[in-house]
């Protein structure tokens, strides 16, 4: 019965819609309809590469569509967050080169940008915060690091001598 067919094609149509919904990968639907098999476990593939940085599942949980399951972040770029003394305030601006050190890599630096600059001071402690977007290619910077950050912005041309150079008369 042609009513028939097209009511199955329908319901197939509508079922292979709702995997797609659920992010089910197209090879795994065309396996279900190969097979003509119902699968009791699932597995579910991320729409981005990176590293599983925090994990919000366990194993025979029911989740639902939107439930967050885990947190898959690309680590070859980092943010960091550094504290800008008020008098430094004028020089650190987005886009101002920064370099950055690990006390136990002193010989090991990045390189990195200032991405944003925090329009608020922290009362405490009268700084305020600058979002460092750093180059990570090695993946040996980790998220919650501790690290020292130095700014390169220019101050202008002026005389240099070294001190030894300075002749003191007693005025003068």
């Amino acid at each position: 019965d042609q009513n028939a067919a097209r009511s199955a094609a329908a319901l197939l149509d509508a079922a292979r819609r709702r995997l797609q919904y659920w992010d089910i990968s197209d090879e795994q639907i065309e396996r279900l309809e190969r097979t003509g098999k119902a699968e009791k476990d699932v597995t579910l593939y991320s729409p981005t590469g990176g590293w599983v940085t925090e994990k919000s599942v366990v194993a025979g949980q029911k989740i639902m569509p939107g439930d967050p399951l885990l947190a898959v972040s690309d680590l070859t770029h980092v943010w960091g967050d550094a504290d800008i003394y008020q008098s430094d305030l004028p020089y650190v601006k987005v886009g101002t080169p920064v370099e950055i050190t690990i006390p136990n890599w002193e010989s090991k630096t990045f390189t990195g940008l200032v991405a944003f600059v925090s329009p608020t001071l922290d009362p405490v402690t009268r700084t305020a915060k600058a979002r460092l977007d750093i180059d990570n290619a090695e993946l040996l910077l980790k998220p919650e690091m501790f690290a020292d950050a130095r700014f390169s912005y220019p101050i202008g041309e002026a005389l240099s001598i070294p001190e030894a150079a300075v002749m003191r008369s007693g005025e003068h």
